[in-house]
């Protein structure tokens, strides 16, 4: 076990309006580990719709550690960025831990995402 924890985070967000289906918003490829897995996400813009809500998951490489995260939005965007985790995963060196769209967006939503990620073992 390691006795000092390490931790990886990246900050991504989408920044062309309208983010289509599987467009990857943040991503970290943290290192071989068990990791402890904590973020934010948002949605901002000038006609967002209440169909944006919950259009995200966090995946391990293609695989979903979260199927939806919880992120209420209304015409106003989900404002204040939501937050989610912890999740646990265990990870080989080259697995990206990431957040992304999951259907299409509306034209003028951004999205913006946070992932964290703390090494636990």
């Amino acid at each position: 076990m390691s006795s000092t924890p390490t931790s990886s985070a990246q900050v991504g967000s989408v920044t062309a309006a309208g983010p289509t289906a599987g467009t990857v918003v943040a991503t970290v490829t943290p290192g071989a580990g068990i990791w402890e897995i904590t973020g934010t996400v948002s949605v901002t813009g000038v006609s967002v719709v209440a169909a944006e809500s919950n259009n995200v998951r966090l995946r391990q490489n293609t695989n979903p550690l979260l199927a939806n995260i919880p992120m209420p939005c209304t015409t106003a965007g989900s404002g204040v960025p939501v937050t989610f985790g912890p999740v646990l995963a265990t990870t080989d060196a080259d697995d990206t831990i990431n957040v992304i769209v999951i259907a299409n967006a509306t034209a003028t939503a951004i999205y913006a995402a946070q992932i964290c990620c703390k090494r636990v073992d």
